[in-house]
């Protein structure tokens, strides 16, 4: 059975837009897409209605019939107290716990020098003009949903403000690798 320590981001996502109010599944694909969940969670179209059917069963949403004059019957859902409960447990321990975050460029990052120097340059600088192009998705998904509440400014600010980071971080590693560059023409 889930518990609330064992919620994943894209259910807690879930979960939060069902505090919300109810929605049938289509509707929170909708959400998730208007808001851009998908730029800080993993979650795909497919997985709303695993991630539905499990939260069911642990309890955490209840779901009722909903006739259509258009079509088929739909379910609608909606967050019940115990799945309340988990998500604002969910919520204190995402705010009050750093996560280590675990990514592919730092393993890279650890055996560049298996690469010739030219070589790695190139990969980095392809790195940071995909990062540039990921702020500049984040900017513009920010300015198309303004006014956005303050939940949702303070992660596209995560967002951008980690993406900066990132640059930092890479125009150092290629100023250090143009660097070792000139020194070995020497």
């Amino acid at each position: 059975m889930v518990t609330s320590n064992e919620l994943t981001q894209s259910e807690v996502a879930i979960l939060s837009l069902l505090s919300e109010g109810e929605q049938h599944g289509y509707g929170l694909n909708e959400a998730i897409e208007q808001r851009g969940f998908r730029n800080w969670t993993n979650i795909g179209f497919s997985s709303i209605y695993w991630i539905l059917n499990r939260m069911e069963k642990a309890k955490f949403i209840a779901s009722r019939k909903d006739p259509s004059k258009k079509g088929p019957e739909r379910k609608l859902y909606r967050l019940t107290p115990k799945g309340q409960s988990a998500l604002l447990d969910s919520i204190r321990s995402s705010i009050s716990i750093p996560e280590h975050v675990r990514t592919r460029v730092d393993l890279g990052a650890a055996y560049v020098g298996l690469l010739p120097r030219e070589e790695a340059i190139r990969c980095f600088e392809t790195y940071r003009k995909t990062m540039q192009k990921r702020i500049d998705g984040i900017a513009a998904a920010r300015k198309a949903q303004e006014p956005l509440p303050f939940g949702a400014q303070i992660i596209f600010d995560h967002g951008a403000i980690k993406g900066k980071a990132e640059l930092e971080w890479v125009d150092q590693v290629l100023d250090r690798l143009k660097q070792q560059r000139e020194n070995e023409q020497e």
